[in-house]
């Protein structure tokens, strides 16, 4: 197997050229408002194919750590993090199962606890309504629903008194209640991620296939956890440069790569930047400017006239040739067709290096030097159905493979490429719905221990063997509002040992998300929802203040149906499937070469694991996927039953209350989701620290606040006016009904 360093190879860049005259545009470039840095920037270098911009987050050349001030020792700390890393890719860091290493791991189900099955049992015997699958919104008095019914379906049991607890939901006590066929686990190795900053556009060794005519819809507008250089104005005596998200500097989509479509090109413009401007899209008089007085001269001067003839001469030729078939070939008025056509030009490799050239120095030239330090950035997502293998081995010879015939690595630095390798684990059982199973069979579901987690996140602080464990940025997210099951992001520390090696990020994830993410977009995730929990004489009301109306209420409607079915749809067709646990980290080329030095290449590791994973929660799918279909129909009820007790032209504040808080359940139940961000369904009680000034007497202090063990004051909203809510529109006969946080 060839190594990567065999990858470079010498590019195809012919010394001469012809070399056109640039076509003539306007004399006198379009007046911008951007303020040119010159003091700030370094000079575009001398050097081919370079320029002067810093690009990724990476740590610089000194190390905060007291015990690392010289080089060897750098090193040498950096070496150790790889074996570390190596280490957790060959098994997990887990906190295990033995009672000194955590008791939280012990299997042994809390007092009091229930399984998930008591949640799906109300709507299985059909006490209450089974609404999912129903693309109308529920009538009133439609169902004959009782208190206590309602109390199981959202508590797990029916209270016997005031005094009554809500039980905790136990994992451990649904593996008790289940029969759990032990099946040896598959792993699988993939590469998710592709994404680098090259130097030239010649690193695309097939040609580029250019777009005249950017969508917006192609921009980055996710935090991919890279960060760039821009110019900081806050203070316009003392300019300076900070580092932003990739997604809030201002770029375009180019093109892509000539072969590899799943690799999109593109150009980010750091002086473009504005802190007071959230980045969306280029207004088209920058894209105009850039393309007319930039771009077009560079393509222009290197390609022959056979090549510009199919090549728009503007900006705005472009624009209207995009427009041309949803304009022009319209017979009637829809709005669900998308009027813009994608163009495509594709440019040959030959002349991809001279174009870059010639555009890094028009950028020079007075009056575009808004555009001086553009930046190339690739990027591929979604990759890991087309890099998937039962070995390392075998991945990296396909990236090798993918690699050389694609991309010339001459012009990509490996400290400046990053990929995601993912490792994934699932049961071998799947089978389609409609399937009959053979015999000791069994699908399953695999979850994130949370107490494996946190034992993770320790280790790697200690692998890192730095002093900023405060800074190390760690996130656990909640699993199907299960206390038990997390998922995990763990983003290093810019000058931590682990970024110098190479590592940018990591994450822990259950497969089983697949079934809602659909191109980055979750059910019940539109922010417009509550609009139909909201009177609509009050709605009527805010569009007229406002002088406009941003919502329609009936395709607000019929998105929320929309999720609901396609919900039902996805759990109903996935009951007999196995759904796996990934962990996914970035890394660049060369921490990747390190790592495959110390796997053994020629030694086909086991794909199938002894025993199952002690850091992953093993369920039947015949168990998780009901409760997670009985989670969604539960909320999706209570707010179709709350709607239904209201008049059509008179929704009370009372129960818009209540209906936005079963709409925003129905958003944090899918996936991993931060449930501290949604206040009201998370505190029983909210804590402000006030000072002791701030109480008139001890006496009346003990009535309105309380005290902690330090004897610190704090004052204290109780209950969130939740519980009473929920008592005054039948939901729950008990004062404790309601209790997201211990659930």
């Amino acid at each position: 197997m060839p190594p990567i360093s065999a990858l470079a190879e010498s590019p195809h860049t012919p010394d001469s050229y012809p070399a056109p005259s640039i076509p003539r545009r306007s004399p006198s470039p379009t007046p911008t408002s951007t303020v040119i840095l010159d003091d700030i920037y370094e000079p575009v270098s001398s050097k081919l194919n370079t320029i002067g911009v810093e690009v990724v987050d990476l740590a610089g050349s000194t190390c905060d750590l007291d015990s690392r001030d010289s080089e060897q020792e750098l090193e040498e700390g950096k070496q150790a993090f790889k074996k570390a890393l190596f280490t957790q890719l060959l098994e997990f860091h887990g906190c295990g199962s033995t009672e000194e290493e955590k008791p939280e791991h012990q299997e042994i189900a809390p007092e009091g606890s229930v399984g998930l099955e008591v949640f799906v049992e109300p709507v299985v015997n059909e006490t209450v309504p089974d609404i999912l699958g129903n693309n109308k919104l529920m009538e009133r008095n439609s169902h004959n629903t009782t208190a206590e019914s309602w109390e199981r379906l959202y508590t797990g049991q029916v209270s016997k008194d005031e005094a009554s607890y809500v039980p905790t939901v136990s994992l451990l006590q649904a593996k008790q209640n289940f029969s759990i066929l032990p099946r040896q686990s598959k792993t699988q190795w993939d590469l998710d991620s592709i994404l680098a900053f090259p130097r030239s556009l010649a690193f695309a060794r097939r040609g580029i296939v250019y777009s005249p005519n950017p969508l917006i819809t192609a921009n980055i507008s996710t935090d991919i956890h890279l960060t760039m250089s821009v110019p900081d104005l806050s203070d316009p005596e003392h300019p300076k440069n900070i580092r932003q998200p990739l997604k809030k500097v201002p770029h375009y989509c180019f093109g892509k790569v000539n072969g590899f479509p799943e690799l999109s090109i593109f150009l980010f413009f750091p002086r473009l930047y504005d802190a007071d401007y959230d980045f969306i899209r280029l207004s088209n008089e920058v894209l105009q400017r850039w393309t007319d007085n930039i771009l077009l001269p560079a393509i222009y001067e290197h390609l022959p006239s056979g090549h510009t003839q199919h090549v728009p001469a503007s900006w705005r030729q472009g624009q209207l040739e995009s427009l041309a078939f949803g304009y022009e070939k319209a017979q009637k008025k829809t709005g669900m067709a998308s009027r813009q056509q994608a163009l495509v030009i594709t440019l040959q490799p030959h002349y991809l290096n001279p174009i870059w050239r010639s555009i890094l120095r028009l950028v020079e030239i007075p009056g575009y030097q808004d555009f001086k330090g553009v930046q190339l950035f690739v990027s591929g997502k979604n990759l890991k159905m087309a890099y998937k293998h039962q070995t390392v081995a075998k991945l990296y010879c396909h990236i090798n493979t993918s690699w050389r015939r694609y991309i010339n690595t001459c012009y990509i630095e490996e400290d400046q490429l990053f990929v995601d390798i993912g490792k994934e684990i699932v049961a071998p059982d799947t089978f389609l719905q409609d399937e009959e199973m053979p015999a000791g069979t069994q699908p399953q579901v695999y979850l994130w221990r949370r107490c494996c987690l946190k034992s993770y996140v320790t280790w790697f602080r200690q692998a890192c063997n730095t002093k900023v464990k405060e800074s190390t940025m760690s996130q656990l997210y909640f699993e199907g509002f299960l206390q038990e099951a997390a998922q995990l992001t763990v983003l290093t520390p810019p000058r931590s040992i682990a970024r110098q090696a190479g590592l940018v990020y990591s994450q822990f994830y259950a497969s089983s998300k697949e079934m809602f993410d659909s191109a980055k977009t979750y059910p019940f995730a539109n922010d417009r929802l509550e609009v139909l929990a909201i009177d609509p004489v009050l709605r009527k009301a805010w569009a007229k203040k406002g002088k406009a109306e941003s919502f329609d209420s009936d395709v607000i409607q019929r998105a929320y149906l929309h999720s609901k079915i396609r919900c039902h749809e996805a759990l109903l067709s996935s009951g007999q499937k196995s759904f796996g646990v990934r962990e996914e980290h970035r890394v660049t080329m060369t921490l990747l070469r390190s790592l495959m030095e110390l796997f053994d290449t020629e030694d086909q590791h086991l794909t199938a694991l002894e025993t199952q994973p002690s850091s992953v929660w093993v369920l039947p799918s015949a168990l998780y996927l009901p409760y997670l279909m009985c989670t969604i129909n539960k909320f999706a009820a209570g707010f179709e039953h709350t709607l239904s007790l209201c008049r059509y032209d008179l929704v009370s504040w009372e129960h818009t209350k209540v209906m936005c808080m079963f709409l925003r359940c129905l958003r944090f139940c899918l996936g991993g989701q931060l449930l501290q961000r949604e206040s009201g369904l998370w505190w029983d009680k909210r804590h402000r620290e006030v000072s002791d000034s701030y109480v008139d007497g001890r006496d009346v202090g003990r009535r309105l606040y309380e005290e902690d063990e330090d004897g610190r004051l704090f004052q204290v909203s109780k209950d969130m006016g939740l519980e009473e809510m929920m008592k005054t529109y039948h939901f729950s006969r008990s004062a404790k009904a309601w209790d997201l946080k211990r659930r």
